[in-house]
């Protein structure tokens, strides 16, 4: 029987890798096309666009690295990067600077967002050299201090178990922190919200829900959202344990979809550009291939002429 039960969670925890390693990949498309489009298009340029490429470049360097570290396991290959101790570790480091640069970025969303509806602290144009340093800079910084204590304290061959160091709180503290303070960002931006319409005479329930609606559409886009898995359930509880795998395992890695469905897919400015250069599109072949149809028709004409002497290329001229 403990045979069975031990092949069960061996095979369940198979299934949950490659939900989690496919539903990565197909994260990573969709923030690559959604990095292409908001880069492509000249209009759609602004600080707050800027903001969502740092945010989805953050997710692609996350999603490359889960593809890199779990791509052994899922082709069974006998030699991988965790045979070279010192790479193993590099990919380790580098894949905890993306988490930490993914949710530095979700934080520089939430300050912007909070900046323009409720607070302006900045000027009109966003400090964007204050957004690198907390984005790509502070990450860099605690991401080297933990791999340096890491090196001295921990000699397990690639860090293994390493999420178990008490080290890891110089990780997870600083995510901690800027997860709870997207959620006061939220949280204060609601109220605003629903503020204003009370001032302007417009309490009417619907239009508050649909207020509400809207901007708890951005609990993914936050990151508040992963503090769900702060509420970790006992082992001993088999089934609930076993959803909280299930949810651990879909979620993160369906961020990136979330992302690009969100600020790119779903869009209604994004979505009025792409028409836009689709109607050019579809106008400038229907001028083409009907210039080649008239250019067609015109030199079927003159060859016809021409081959039945009528043309007034073949006319010789009669004096009178």
């Amino acid at each position: 029987m403990r045979h069975v039960l031990k092949r069960r969670q061996i095979h369940f925890a198979e299934v949950l890798r490659d939900i989690y390693f496919t539903t990565s990949t197909v994260s990573l498309a969709f923030l690559v096309l959604t990095l292409f489009i908001f880069s492509y298009f000249k209009s759609l340029q602004c600080s707050r666009i800027s903001i969502h490429k740092n945010l989805v470049m953050s997710f692609i360097f996350r999603f490359i690295l889960i593809i890199i570290m779990f791509e052994p396991y899922i082709s069974l290959r006998e030699h991988s990067y965790r045979d070279v101790d010192w790479l193993c570790k590099v990919f380790t480091v580098l894949r905890k600077y993306t988490i930490m640069a993914n949710f530095s970025w979700m934080f520089v969303e939430g300050l912007f967002l909070h900046n323009r509806l409720a607070v302006s602290v900045f000027s009109t144009e966003a400090p964007f050299v204050l957004f690198y340093v907390i984005g790509w800079g502070i990450p860099a910084i605690i991401t080297t201090t933990w791999a340096v204590l890491m090196e001295f304290y921990n000699d397990e061959p690639c860090w293994q178990e390493h999420n178990l160091s008490p080290l890891i709180f110089i990780i997870y503290a600083p995510i901690l922190i800027t997860l709870v303070i997207n959620c006061a960002f939220l949280v204060n931006i609601i109220r605003i919200l629903i503020t204003k319409l009370r001032a302007h005479n417009a309490i009417e329930t619907a239009r508050i829900r649909k207020t509400i609606k809207a901007t708890v559409v951005l609990l993914p886009l936050l990151g508040i959202i992963n503090l769900l898995f702060l509420l970790k359930p006992d082992a001993t509880e088999g089934s609930l344990m076993e959803a909280y795998r299930v949810i651990n395992s879909i979620l993160p890695a369906c961020q990136g979809i979330f992302v690009a469905l969100l600020y790119c897919f779903m869009n209604s400015e994004v979505r009025s550009v792409i028409k836009k250069k689709w109607y050019r599109f579809r106008l400038s072949r229907s001028w083409s291939s009907h210039a080649r149809r008239r250019t067609s028709r015109t030199s079927s004409y003159f060859l016809s002429q021409s081959e039945s002497g009528l043309s007034p290329l073949n006319r010789t001229t009669t004096p009178l």
